[in-house]
């Protein structure tokens, strides 16, 4: 029997919940999120709860949060401006794809535009083959080259996925290493360590996401984590992952992606209460923030899980909760369009 804390972050309100499990007494604060930095809103949330509760914060067991900034930073392209730095010849593969029709219904449907723009998505010369043996080796000079036309671009965050380096990381890691000794900045994703699989695609569009998304992510959650040390919160932050689960933010600071479906996935849990409330296995879930819409279907008491997600037509390979996202919130603004 503790003091927990659930705190969620969505494109328009911090919602905080505190529980007193020896009392039975809840304490409840909403305030507008702060994009700047999203942890001053959960600070201004502590402060609320501490007001309703003085000297609860410090005795929590746990604060859990979860989060749909990373997936709205996706949804509505603010994330950073990214580079690819890929084998020679596979510069296209986020344009190319699998279908161009990925919704076999819709005959309008037009396929996203790549988050990284052709002139920042540059090849390097080498080549390993699907066994793992080098057939070309890595030729520095091009990565330099790439990289120095990267930063004179302006990137932010840079994406390394070479051609079958599921088999044989060696390259990506090599061309990493360059990046590092380069490039002060830390923003580096590289396809190997984040989802090492095969399929080119799935691959690249993960990667590239996760280095979209990572300086808008991480950097409120270390502050974050820091502020609630300095409040003598001991517990520490636990970040509710895409697949359900709980991670520390150290866990998670070179694969913000894991956190895409983070806010949904916090929310399943919600569906197995009401399933046992109302007597029912089967049941639909939809949760509208400003932001988005997200649906959740549990048939016969259990919650899909899947790991091939498509996010605003964006093909993502990693484990999460089956859940439906589309970029139309109550905060969206309608518009009429030519027709």
């Amino acid at each position: 029997m503790g003091i927990g804390i659930g705190c969620d972050i969505g494109g328009t309100f911090t919602d905080l919940l505190m529980i007193d499990e020896s009392t039975g007494r809840v304490f409840v604060d909403k305030i507008l999120t702060t994009p700047a930095d999203p942890s001053l809103a959960i600070e201004t949330g502590l402060r609320g709860l501490e007001k309703q509760s003085p000297g609860s914060i410090p005795k929590a067991l746990a604060l859990v949060h979860g989060t749909t900034l990373v997936i709205n930073a996706v949804i509505e392209r603010k994330g950073a401006v990214t580079g690819l730095i890929t084998t020679r010849g596979f510069r296209d593969v986020l344009e190319i794809g699998r279908e161009k029709r990925y919704d076999g219904n819709d005959l309008q449907i037009t396929f996203p535009e790549p988050l990284v723009a052709r002139p920042m998505r540059l090849e390097v010369d080498e080549r390993i083959l699907t066994t793992g043996r080098v057939l070309t080796p890595l030729d520095e000079h091009s990565v330099e080259v790439a990289l120095k036309s990267l930063v004179a671009q302006g990137v932010q965050s840079i994406a390394v996925c070479l051609i079958n380096s599921f088999a044989n990381p060696a390259h990506e890691h090599a061309v990493a290493d360059t990046i590092r000794q380069a490039w002060p900045k830390e923003w580096l994703s590289v396809s190997a360590d984040i989802v090492p699989i095969i399929g080119e695609y799935e691959r690249s569009s993960t990667t590239v996401v996760n280095a979209y998304v990572a300086p808008r992510g991480i950097p409120y959650l270390r502050a974050l984590d820091k502020a609630l040390a300095e409040r003598g919160l001991l517990s520490g932050l636990l970040l509710i992952q895409s697949n359900g689960g709980g991670v520390s933010v150290n866990e998670l600071a070179d694969r913000p992606i894991q956190l895409i479906l983070s806010g949904q996935a916090a929310g399943v849990g919600a569906i197995r209460f009401f399933a046992s409330d109302i007597k029912t296995p089967n049941l639909v879930a939809i949760e509208v923030g400003g932001t988005s819409c997200d649906v959740t279907l549990s048939v016969e008491g259990v919650t899909a899980m899947t790991d091939q997600l498509e996010i605003d037509g964006y093909r993502l390979a990693m484990s999460a909760v089956d859940i439906h996202t589309v970029g139309a919130g109550g905060g969206t603004i309608a518009h009429v369009d030519p027709a």
